[in-house]
C-alpha cells in the first residue's frame, strides 16, 4: 500500500443488501482486485473503536497499521459529538423505521434526523482518509443498510456506486433460524419469521426506490449467480458501475483469501487461504414448511421480480 493525497470526492462501491445476503464474501473478493480497498462495514467503525473491536487482520482496530494513520488523518472523532452518539447512529441504520423517518424529515425540513446526520458527517472523512492512506481508487463498503446508503448519497460527500446484492429470502431467514435466533414457541416463531421476511422486502424496496435514484451508478446481482460464477458476475457488475479495473485474472469458485483490513463483518473476514465459494442450499432440505410458507407469502412480489428461483445460465438485466 502506498500513501497518496486524500481524494476530494471519494469513490465508494457500496454493497446494499438485506442482512445475511453474502456481502462479506463479495466484499472480500472485490478487495482482492487492484485499486480496491475493502473497508468492510464502515458504518460500525465507531462501535469497533468503542468496544474495542478487531480489524480483519486480527489486530485491535485502533492499533492496526493500516487504520491507525487513517484515523489520524480523519477529523471524524472530534466533529460530531460523543463516540456513544455515533455508535447509536450506526445502530439506527439497522432499524426499519430509520429510512422512512429520514425521508419525512428531509421532505419537511431539508435535513436528516440529527442522529443520522451526525453519524454520516462524522464517517464521511474516513473514506477520503482511507483512500489517501492506501493509495486505492475505490473503497468497498459492505454496510448493507439502505438508510445509511441514503444518508451518504444525499450528503454528497462521496461518489456512491451501489451494488445491490439479492439473496433468496428463504435462505436469508433460514440462516438466522440455524443460528438459534428464533424462539421455539410457535407464535413467537411466526412473528420472528414475519419480521425477517418483511425486513428483506422493505430493505430491497428501499434500495431500489430511494437509494438507486440517488446513486452515481447501480447494478444488481443475485448471490446465487455470484456463487455459481464469481468472476463473470463481478466483471458484469463492475462494468455497469463504471468501476471495472480491467483485470482479467480469473480465480473461479476456489479463491485464495489474503489478509484484509475490514472494520466489521461476519467471521468469514478472518478466513485466510484456500476458500471454495458455494451456494448454501441447506434451507431446501431443512427449513420447516411453516417457516417457508410465512417467508414466501411475505416476499413473493419481489422474489418474482428478482427471479430467485434461478434457471441455469440466466442473467439479471
Amino acid at each position: 500500500m502506498t500513501s497518496s493525497t486524500p481524494h476530494p470526492v471519494p469513490e465508494v462501491l457500496y454493497i446494499a443488501a438485506a442482512p445475511r445476503s453474502g456481502t462479506t464474501i463479495v466484499s472480500l473478493l472485490l478487495g482482492e482486485r487492484p485499486g480496491f480497498f475493502n473497508a468492510g462495514e464502515v458504518r460500525f467503525l465507531w462501535r469497533q473503536l468503542a468496544k474495542p473491536g478487531r480489524c480483519g487482520c486480527g489486530a485491535d482496530l485502533a492499533d492496526c497499521e493500516v487504520w491507525r494513520p487513517i484515523l489520524a488523518a480523519s477529523t471524524a472523532l472530534s466533529a460530531n459529538g460523543s463516540l456513544a452518539a455515533l455508535v447509536r447512529g450506526a445502530r439506527a441504520h439497522s432499524l426499519l423505521r430509520t429510512l422512512p423517518a429520514s425521508l419525512i424529515r428531509r421532505a419537511v425540513s431539508g435535513t436528516l434526523p440529527k442522529l443520522v446526520d451526525d453519524h454520516a458527517h462524522a464517517t464521511m472523512p474516513v473514506y477520503a482518509a482511507a483512500l489517501g492512506a492506501t493509495g486505492a481508487r475505490i473503497l468497498v463498503d459492505s454496510s448493507k443498510s439502505p438508510s445509511y446508503a441514503y444518508a451518504l448519497a444525499v450528503s454528497r460527500g462521496v461518489r456512491l456506486k451501489v451494488l445491490h446484492l439479492v439473496r433468496d429470502p428463504r435462505a436469508v431467514v433460514f440462516s438466522d433460524l440455524r443460528d438459534g435466533r428464533t424462539p421455539p414457541q410457535a407464535g413467537h416463531r411466526v412473528r420472528a419469521d414475519a419480521y425477517r421476511a418483511l425486513k428483506w422486502t422493505a430493505w430491497n424496496l428501499f434500495i431500489e426506490c430511494f437509494v438507486r435514484p440517488r446513486a452515481h451508478a447501480y447494478a444488481r446481482m443475485r448471490y446465487e449467480d455470484f456463487a455459481a460464477d464469481p468472476d463473470a458476475q463481478l466483471r458484469t457488475a463492475l462494468r455497469r458501475l463504471d468501476a471495472d479495473d480491467g483485470g482479467d485474472e480469473a480465480q473461479g469458485r476456489r479463491v485464495d483469501l489474503r489478509v484484509n483490513h475490514t472494520v466489521f463483518g461476519n467471521g468469514m473476514r478472518f478466513r485466510r487461504g484456500d476458500t471454495v465459494i458455494a451456494v448454501d442450499r441447506a434451507w431446501e432440505e431443512r427449513m420447516r414448511m411453516s417457516d417457508r410458507a410465512v417467508v414466501t407469502a411475505l416476499t413473493w412480489p419481489l422474489t418474482a421480480r428478482y427471479r430467485t428461483r434461478r434457471v441455469a445460465g440466466e442473467t439479471v438485466g
